[in-house]
């Protein structure tokens, strides 16, 4: 990963693109091997209260977060770039002026991790061209006044975040027209993504247990939720469905993998609750259940999860879906993994 640069000055001349803490650059290789993360860069003008935190990856592609741990006594901008990504971990405090359009470029993210917080000087959040992991609060009590998201804004949670997306907005919450609210396959783990090869789900007193069946070594029965998941070309029962259909409140199921590690299931879809009182959705907001990922064997698509909205008012054309995953084929679909359960919407 990238190191660590800081530069505190009275006067700057020097090009501030060109001072780069990015992770390393694989030579000559044409592979998907995974890049280092970015580090961070801070650039503080003497003359002001404040500096700058950049995140910036150089356009390398990765899966790491750097992680926010110093407790800065001032507000500092926050700049994200080159597929740069960014978390608060759990126990940290990040005070900023406000989450807009100038932190996010396409392709970088902003994590808030359970029980992390970011408290912001200007109560209106605006996302556009980027992610916003919300696992953690958006302030010590966790509401805002309005909520924009842009074309190319994402908003979500973590994957398995039981608690889900919960998001407080007291006025306006505007989804436009290629923005999203996407939690799809962000539920409980398919066959195979975990430790089993058997998805898992809730039993009947609310815990994740495995139940989601595999057949042999290639196939996987779909997940149920709010609608019953589909059985293989050679039986197999999905699990049962659960939760209530007036207060969805649970994550979606995993379906089923094959008995092989490298035969996957689909993860369920993820768990939003949305508390506003004008909702404009020209947008979507999604919790659809995963596809079983791998085209080699008939895993199992996971289940849909929950969307749960309490709005003074709904207006706008976009859509509100939990569908279910879909399972794979194999032989021109002579045997084939099953279709995942729609979930629960309210």
């Amino acid at each position: 990963g990238g190191g660590r640069v800081a530069v505190c000055y009275n006067s700057l001349s020097f090009p501030s693109q060109n001072i780069l803490a990015h992770g390393g650059v694989p030579i000559n290789f044409s592979g998907s091997k995974q890049r280092g993360g970015a580090g961070t860069i801070y650039l503080k003008d003497n003359a002001q209260a404040n500096g700058q935190i950049i995140i910036d990856n150089q356009s390398l592609v990765h899966n790491s977060f750097t992680p926010y741990l110093s407790d800065l006594n001032q507000t500092p901008t926050l700049h994200l770039k080159g597929y740069g990504q960014f978390v608060i971990p759990g126990g940290k405090v990040l005070q900023l002026d406000a989450i807009d359009s100038s932190i996010f470029e396409l392709g970088t993210a902003l994590w808030i991790a359970e029980n992390g917080r970011i408290d912001l000087n200007s109560q209106t959040v605006a996302i556009e061209n980027g992610t916003l992991i919300k696992d953690g609060k958006l302030g010590a009590q966790d509401q805002i006044d309005s909520l924009i998201i842009e074309s190319e804004g994402v908003l979500t949670h973590s994957v398995r975040h039981l608690s889900g997306l919960k998001l407080t907005v007291v006025e306006r919450l505007e989804i436009k027209a290629g923005g999203i609210i996407d939690v799809s396959a962000k539920g409980l783990l398919g066959g195979n993504i975990g430790s089993n090869s058997i998805g898992e789900t809730y039993d009947q007193n609310g815990q994740v247990v495995l139940g989601v069946c595999n057949i042999g070594s290639y196939l996987g029965c779909g997940a149920s939720y709010g609608g019953l998941g589909t059985p293989t070309s050679s039986g197999g029962d999905p699990n049962p469905v659960y939760g209530y259909k007036y207060y969805p409140d649970y994550l979606g199921s995993g379906g089923g993998g094959g008995g092989y590690s490298a035969c996957l299931g689909g993860n369920g879809g993820g768990r939003v609750t949305l508390n506003t009182g004008n909702a404009i959705i020209d947008g979507n907001v999604h919790a659809n259940g995963g596809d079983a990922p791998n085209p080699g064997c008939a895993g199992g698509g996971g289940s849909g999860g929950s969307i749960l909205i309490f709005a003074e008012a709904i207006s706008g054309n976009g859509y509100i879906k939990t569908q279910g995953g879909i399972g794979r084929c194999l032989s021109g679909c002579s045997e084939y993994g099953g279709d995942g359960g729609g979930g629960r919407v309210a």
